[in-house]
C-alpha cells in the first residue's frame, strides 16, 4: 500500500495538474495490487464518473465490472451493465471485444442463456468483420456452444433442445477448422464428443455414440492435447464405449466394456501422459471409481479389489464405501484364488 500512499499525497499536493487522471487511475489500481479492492472500487467508479471521456474510463469501466463479476450472484447484473458501458458509444477495441464477451459471461452466470447467445453472436459477427484472426473468436465460439446446450437443459420450459445441440456442434467444429493451433481446438473436439453423447440419450440413434467416440479420439490425437483434455477424451470415450455395449450383441459385448475399462485404466495409470506432466486429480478419481466398478461388472475380481484400494487413498471421505466393496469381493478372490490353487 506504499505506493497508493505515495498517490495520495501527491494528489494532496497537485489536485489541479493536468497529470491528476493518470494518477488517479494508477491510485485505484495501486489499491487493487494492494489487497484493496474495495478502494479500488471505489476509486475505479468515481474516476469514470469524474472523467468519462479519459482514454482510461473504458478500463476503469471495465475493472468494475469484473469487481462485481468476481463477487457473483445478483451483482452479475450490475457486472453486465458495467461490461455494455464499455464497449457501448465507443470505437470497437480488443478491450470493447472483451466487454462483449463479458457482458455475455455475467449473463450466463445469471442463467439468461437467451441474452449470452445475443452477446457471443453479436460479438462472434463483429470480429468476423474486423478481426477474423482475433482468438476472442475461438473463445466466443465455445461460450456460444456452451450457451445453447445450457438453455437445452434449462428445464420443462425449454425448446428445441435438439435443434441447440446441432447448433452448438456447428459452432464448437468451427474451432478447429478456422483456428487448428488455438490451444482450444482439442477442447472443442472433446466438448463435441460431449455433446453427441448427451445427444445419443435424447435421439437414440447408435450413430451419435459413434460420432460422439470419433470426436473423443479425435482430440485424444490432437497434438495440442495436454494432460487434462486428454483425461476428458479417454473418459468421454470409455463412457461411450460403455453405451455402446448395452446396446451390443453378447459376444461384442465383453469386447467393448473391456475397452472401456483400458481407457479408464490409462487415466488412473497416467499411460496417456506426455513427458513432465502431471495427472488431473480430478479426473483420475473419476476414472478410478468407473474402472473399480467396471471391472467388478466383468467379474475380474483382483482388477476391481485393485482400484478399490487404490480409491482408499485417492477418496478418503468415502473409505467406508470401499472398504465395504473391498469386504464384499473377499470370499470371490478367495474362490478364485482356491481354484488356480
Amino acid at each position: 500500500m506504499e505506493a497508493a500512499n505515495l498517490y495520495d499525497q501527491w494528489l494532496a499536493r497537485h489536485a489541479d495538474h493536468h497529470s491528476r487522471p493518470e494518477v488517479e487511475f494508477d491510485r485505484a489500481w495501486a489499491n487493487y495490487l494492494g489487497g484493496n479492492e474495495i478502494n479500488a472500487f471505489l476509486l475505479f467508479t468515481n474516476f469514470v464518473a469524474q472523467f468519462p471521456a479519459h482514454p482510461l474510463a473504458p478500463q476503469a469501466q471495465y475493472w468494475v465490472g469484473d469487481f462485481y463479476y468476481r463477487l457473483g450472484g445478483t451483482n452479475n447484473v450490475n457486472a453486465e451493465e458495467s461490461y455494455q458501458k464499455v464497449y457501448q458509444n465507443r470505437p470497437q477495441s480488443e478491450l470493447s471485444f472483451q466487454a462483449r464477451m463479458m457482458a455475455g459471461r455475467a449473463a450466463y452466470a445469471r442463467q439468461s442463456y437467451r441474452d449470452a447467445a445475443t452477446y457471443f453472436t453479436k460479438l462472434i459477427e463483429e470480429l468476423i468483420k474486423s478481426n477474423p484472426a482475433s482468438p476472442l473468436l475461438a473463445e466466443a465460439y465455445f461460450a456460444l456452444a456452451d450457451t445453447y446446450v445450457s438453455n437445452s437443459e434449462a428445464g420443462p420450459g425449454s425448446t428445441n433442445a435438439l435443434d441447440n445441440y446441432d447448433q452448438a456442434i456447428v459452432a464448437l467444429v468451427k474451432i478447429p477448422r478456422e483456428f487448428p493451433t488455438n490451444a482450444l481446438a482439442p477442447l472443442a473436439w472433446g466438448q463435441v464428443g460431449t455433446y453427441y453423447s448427451q445427444l445419443a440419450g435424447l435421439t437414440h440413434d447408435p450413430r451419435d455414440y459413434e460420432r460422439a467416440a470419433n470426436a473423443y479420439t479425435t482430440a485424444l490425437r490432437h497434438a495440442l492435447a495436454d494432460a487434462p483434455c486428454r483425461a476428458i477424451a479417454e473418459v468421454g470415450l470409455a463412457r461411450v464405449l460403455e453405451r455402446q455395449a448395452e446396446e451390443a450383441r453378447p459376444a461384442d459385448r465383453s469386447n467393448l466394456l473391456n475397452e472401456a475399462l483400458r481407457h479408464y485404466v490409462y487415466v488412473v495409470e497416467g499411460k496417456n501422459l506426455g513427458e513432465g506432466e502431471q495427472t488431473d486429480p480430478f479426473w483420475v478419481k473419476e476414472a478410478a471409481v468407473a474402472a473399480a466398478r467396471l471391472a467388478e461388472e466383468l467379474q475380474q475380481w483382483e482388477v476391481a479389489a485393485r482400484w478399490y484400494e487404490r480409491l482408499l487413498t485417492l477418496l478418503p471421505p468415502l473409505r467406508k464405501k470401499w472398504e465395504l466393496n473391498l469386504e464384499k469381493l473377499g470370499p470371490l478372490r478367495a474362490q478364485i484364488e482356491s481354484v488356480n490353487n
